[in-house]
C-alpha cells in the first residue's frame, strides 16, 4: 500500500515536501521553500532529510 510522509508544508505556507513510497520505490516531491527561509545552501537541509537521502 502506498504511503505519504510530509516533511514540510504542514501548518505553514510553502515548502511542501512529500515522500511517496510504494512497492520498494521512493519518490521525494519538493514544491519550493518556506516563506520564512530567505537563502539556503546544500548544507542547510535538515538532518532528517539528509539521512533520508543517505538511505538510498
Amino acid at each position: 500500500m502506498p504511503t505519504l510522509t510530509f516533511y514540510g508544508g504542514v501548518n505553514e505556507i510553502g515548502g511542501t515536501k512529500i515522500l511517496l513510497e510504494a512497492e520498494g520505490t521512493r519518490i521525494f516531491l519538493d514544491f519550493g521553500m518556506t516563506f520564512k527561509i530567505v537563502h539556503f545552501g546544500i548544507n542547510d537541509f535538515p538532518d532528517s532529510l539528509c539521512s533520508l537521502l543517505a538511505q538510498r
